[in-house]
Parts: C-alpha cells; sequence; structure tokens
C-alpha cells in the first residue's frame, strides 16, 4: 500500500481515537467511519489492503480472535477474512468496498481497542448474518431454534 493512502486511512479513522472507549461497531460514529470510508477517495485495493492487515492483526490475538458458544469455539479473524473474501459475490465492488470499510473503521489508530472492535465486528456479522444465512444453506431448515452450534461450527473454517 502506498504511503499516500495509508495516511488517508490512518487520518479517516485517527478521527474515532478519543471515542475508542464509548463507541462500539453499533453506535452512529462507528456507521457514519464506515460511509466515509466506503464513499470516500481511497482505492478499493488500498481498503482491502488495510483491512487484510488487520484481520492479520485479530488473528495474532488469541485473546479476542477466539469466539466460544455452546462449547465450541470459532476464530474471528476467519469470519472477517470470508466477509471480505465473498462480499462481492453478493453485493459486486460496492460489497467489497463496504466489508473492507467496515474492518478498516475498527482501526481507532493505536488504541488497543482496535482488537475489541474487530472482535465486536465479526461476532456481529456472525449472530446477525452468518448464523442465518448458514442455516439455511446447509440444513434446509426454517426455524433456527433447530441448529445447534455444534452443527454450525463443524462447518467453519478455523484457520
Amino acid at each position: 500500500m502506498s504511503h499516500n493512502h495509508t495516511s488517508s486511512v490512518d487520518s479517516t479513522t485517527s478521527s474515532l481515537t478519543s471515542l475508542s472507549s464509548v463507541t462500539s461497531v453499533r453506535d452512529e460514529p462507528f456507521k457514519e467511519q464506515v460511509n466515509n470510508l466506503k464513499t470516500g477517495p481511497i482505492p478499493l485495493s488500498s481498503l482491502v489492503e488495510n483491512a487484510t492487515n488487520l484481520i492479520n492483526k485479530l488473528a495474532d490475538n488469541n485473546q479476542k480472535n477466539n469466539y466460544t458458544y455452546g462449547g465450541s469455539t470459532l476464530q474471528l479473524h476467519a469470519v472477517l477474512r470470508e466477509m471480505l473474501r465473498h462480499a462481492g459475490d453478493c453485493g459486486g465492488e460496492y460489497g467489497r468496498r463496504y466489508a473492507a470499510s467496515a474492518i478498516c473503521a475498527c482501526a481507532i489508530g493505536d488504541d488497543p481497542d482496535t482488537p475489541q472492535m474487530l472482535h465486536d465486528l465479526a461476532e456481529t456479522w456472525l449472530s446477525h448474518l452468518l448464523f442465518i444465512c448458514k442455516y439455511t444453506r446447509l440444513t434446509g431448515r426454517t426455524q433456527p431454534n433447530w441448529f445447534s452450534p455444534g452443527e454450525w461450527f463443524s462447518f467453519c473454517p478455523t484457520k
């Protein structure tokens, strides 16, 4: 990534530094940050590269990378990586740009809350989107309460 694009992403995301202790992925400041990145001048390739770097940092953080539910554990960096990889399949360039922007918006400078924000984003996508989509596709069932956590985790990549 060129230094100019890195500076653009850093300067855009640094505006959240003072909000980090009260901001979550469901708060309006975060949503505004995602929208600013999504509609801003930063090339998609730079957003994707920055998002990939953040995903790799989450992978190195065992405490924030693991998500345990129903006795099974999933590595959240895999959720973010696959969302970024497949977002274009659903929404084309716009979908990929959204996914990359959401991941990049989790970067709060060098703030230690960045891994928590990435964790929260992956957990939100997992619980509000992927559980539902994977459930209906894999089982053909229409009632999510029939789907056990063990069934879900057996289909998830962990690396």
